[in-house]
């Protein structure tokens, strides 16, 4: 729906926590989504954000081997067309550098697979999403403890997705 899993629960945080407030410095969470309107600048030895302290950037899908591009997640701008950002993105990188970055990329992602092996695909994640109850499921890495009815619906879907592309297949042979 638009939104990342982040920002559906932030939408409790008034419910939840009654004193909670809104900080509205705009040197809170920059990024490319809102750098159009933000001054980067190094001043005093501190890094500001229009008129006032830069306190987070957020460098989203910034990747270290590609050090002109400002966010794998859009094009619109690179540090090319903000010089400006050239200073913070080299020390975030000189910084991720000096802490193994290389090495821990090549980390597998901890949320791939069962706690039998077998791989999670995207049929199994909607599936857990859809369930009436998300608690049903104590821990939903551990396949024996996945309802058997669960298991037989992400088995169906699985096999009509595969028919679906073996019917494509062959249109797209004929």
């Amino acid at each position: 729906n638009g939104y990342f899993v982040d920002q559906k629960f932030i939408d409790l945080a008034t419910v939840l926590f009654p004193n909670i407030t809104a900080i509205h410095d705009t040197g809170y969470n920059v990024a490319y989504w809102n750098i159009h309107s933000r001054a980067i600048h190094k001043k005093n030895n501190n890094w500001m954000c229009n008129d006032g302290l830069l306190y987070f950037y957020h460098f989203s899908n910034y990747k270290p081997d590609k050090p002109s591009e400002l966010s794998g997640h859009q094009t619109r701008f690179d540090l090319k067309n903000i010089p400006q950002l050239n200073d913070l993105f080299k020390l975030y990188t000189d910084l991720l550098k000096k802490k193994d970055f290389d090495m821990a990329k090549k980390w597998p992602y901890s949320y791939a697979y069962y706690s039998n092996g077998m791989a999670i695909d995207e049929i199994d994640r909607v599936k857990y999403r859809e369930m009436q109850s998300l608690y049903a499921i104590d821990n939903p890495f551990d396949w024996k403890s996945i309802p058997f009815r669960t298991k037989k619906e992400m088995f169906v879907r699985k096999v009509k997705r595969k028919l679906r592309q073996i019917v494509k297949d062959i249109k797209n042979k004929l």
